[in-house]
């Protein structure tokens, strides 16, 4: 993945002490930053303001906060049944986005859907069975209502906690090895259109990995795309 720099701070550490990725993410001048994934590590505060820190101090422009994956959802939400010992509270989050802003650092928030999904889709309190039948860690992308409705409140939740009003808002949504997208491209587009056409609407700009993408679908179904991250797979 071109802008991936580092999925902990352990792999920081060794780029020359906290270098930063240089990503286009959809502008005209190349922004750098850094991703941390706090699904699969627990960061505390001070250790997230420090890569803050120290992303301003290289001139960086962001820090990605990837919270969602098999393993966890990393911040606090309404909706789903957590261990409070593992993640970050919302006022956590509202501290860390005020820190943020007053380095003019973008937090960009990283919910990635609909596979990479286990955790959460497994700790809904009103138990909706949303995953797919074949496999647990995927959301249903295959014109489910439902499973729309649940992403989009999630959405909603995430986007008004990460809120910077001075910055162009950027969220990754994955979108990254999902089973069964390459045999069900329609679908799979569709379902991210479905999501990337209300983030447009909260003023988000949305992000994916495109690595469950074909050249050949992209120019037969309309992608509301922003930005994507990796060349498009090419049909066999």
């Amino acid at each position: 993945r071109d802008c991936l720099l580092s999925r902990g701070l352990g792999d920081v550490y060794k780029r020359q002490g906290l270098s930063l990725s240089n990503n286009a993410f959809g502008d005209e001048q190349k922004t750098k930053g850094i991703i941390i994934d706090i699904a699969r590590q627990n960061y505390d505060i001070k250790t997230i303001k420090y890569v803050i820190d120290t992303v301003d101090k290289n001139n960086g422009q962001y820090v990605q906060l990837h919270f969602s994956d098999n393993e966890n959802y990393a911040i606090e939400s309404d909706y789903l049944n957590q261990n409070k010992d593992n993640i970050l509270s919302k006022k956590d989050v509202h501290n860390i986005v005020n820190y943020a802003n007053n380095k003019n650092v973008q937090i960009i928030p990283d919910f990635d859907i609909p596979a990479h999904s286990k955790y959460w889709i497994s700790h809904l309190k009103d138990n909706e069975n949303i995953q797919t039948d074949y496999d647990n860690s995927t959301i249903d992308f295959y014109n489910n209502k439902k499973a729309n409705q649940i992403v989009k409140r999630q959405l909603i939740e995430i986007t008004d906690l990460f809120k910077q009003e001075q910055f162009n808002q950027k969220i990754v949504i994955g979108g990254d090895e999902v089973p069964g997208a390459i045999q069900h491209q329609k679908d799979f587009i569709n379902f991210l259109n479905h999501q990337i056409n209300f983030l447009n609407y909260k003023n988000y700009q949305a992000i994916i990995w495109n690595d469950s993408l074909t050249n050949q679908y992209l120019n037969a179904f309309k992608l509301s795309l922003i930005h994507i991250s990796e060349p498009t797979r090419q049909e066999a």
